[in-house]
C-alpha cells in the first residue's frame, strides 16, 4: 500500500508491536552500527523499516519513490500513482513534490502454505483451500493483509492504535475483481506439530556444535555467526522464546556457555 502526506517518524521502531525479535532500522549509508545479532544502517532521516523474520512473516515500511528511482522504476510508478489517485475534476491527488511511502507485507511461501492447509469454509466445514500460484493466492489478499496488519501494530501511546494504522486496517480495500474477503472463510495458520524432534535435539546440536569450536579455538562472534546462518536457527529461537527465554537471553546462555568450554581447556 502506497501512501503520501505521512512520512515514519525516528521513534516508529519503539512504537511498533509485533511478534517477532528481529527489527531492522535503514535510514541510510553513513553511519553504520553492527552486533552479533542484528545490523542497523543509520543517516540522515528514517526511509527504511523492517519488522520480522523474512522466514515467516514481514512487515516493511520504506521510501518508495527514492526505492523507485534506484532502480530506474520511478517513470513507470509514477504513471500508476497519478492513474490510481484521479479525482472527479478529472486532476490526480499525487503530489510530485512529496515523498511516497510503501507499506509492505510479506509472506514466506511456508507461512502461505500454511494458510492453505489450515483455512476452513465457516458454511461447509471444509478445511483447506488453494494458494499453490499467484492467481489463486490474490484472491485472498485482502484476509493477508488484514493478518499482517494485526500481527504488526503501531501504536500511538500505550491505549490507542496511531490513526495510519487505524486506516490501513478499517479503510483499504483491494480492488482486484476476485480479492473481496472471503465472509465464508476462517482464516487460520495450520502448525505442523513436532513429534519426534523435540527441545532435547536442539541442545545437542548446539552443545556439539559450541564444543567442536571451541576445540578449534574460534571466536564466540564467529561461532554465533555461523549458528544463526543455520537452517533451523529460526526453529531453536522459537522454541526458547516458548519456554520464556528471548533470543538475547539465548545468545548470553550460549556465550557463557562457549566460555566455559574454552575455559575447561576445550581448544588445547
Amino acid at each position: 500500500m502506497d501512501v503520501q502526506g505521512w512520512k515514519p517518524d525516528n521513534e516508529l521502531s519503539e512504537r511498533m508491536t509485533c511478534k517477532s525479535r528481529r527489527i531492522a532500522q535503514f535510514n541510510g549509508i553513513d553511519k553504520a552500527e553492527f552486533n552479533v545479532s542484528e545490523v542497523s544502517c543509520i543517516y540522515d532521516r528514517s526511509q527504511s523499516f523492517k519488522f520480522g523474520s523474512a522466514g515467516a512473516v514481514q512487515m516493511a515500511i520504506y521510501n518508495k519513490t527514492i526505492q523507485a528511482k534506484t532502480i530506474d522504476k520511478f517513470d513507470y510508478m509514477e504513471h500508476k500513482w497519478e492513474q490510481s489517485t484521479q479525482l472527479e475534476n478529472g486532476s490526480s491527488g499525487y503530489d510530485p513534490e512529496s515523498d511516497v511511502f510503501r507499506f509492505e507485507v510479506r509472506f514466506h511461501h511456508s507461512v502461505i502454505q500454511q494458510f492453505a492447509l489450515g483455512t476452513c469454509n465457516k458454511e461447509t466445514g471444509e478445511i483447506g483451500v488453494k494458494m499453490n500460484t499467484y492467481s489463486e493466492v490474490i484472491k485472498h489478499i485482502q484476509a493477508l493483509w488484514l493478518y499482517g496488519l494485526k500481527s504488526f501494530k503501531l501504536k500511538y501511546n500505550t491505549n490507542y492504535l496511531d490513526p495510519i494504522w487505524t486506516i490501513l486496517l478499517d479503510d483499504i480495500v483491494f480492488k482486484y475483481p476476485e480479492s473481496a474477503y472471503k465472509e465464508n472463510l476462517h482464516y487460520k495458520r495450520y502448525y505442523k506439530k513436532a513429534t519426534s524432534f523435540s527441545g532435547k535435539n536442539y541442545q545437542l546440536y548446539i552443545g556439539n556444535l559450541l564444543s567442536a569450536c571451541a576445540r578449534k579455538g574460534l571466536k564466540f562472534k564467529k561461532v554465533l555467526k555461523e549458528l544463526q546462518a543455520s537452517i533451523i536457527w529460526t526453529d531453536i529461537a522459537d522454541h526458547y522464546e516458548k519456554n520464556n527465554t528471548t533470543e538475547h537471553q539465548l545468545i548470553e546462555r550460549l556465550k557463557n556457555s562457549y566460555q566455559e568450554r574454552i575455559l575447561m581447556g576445550y581448544s588445547i
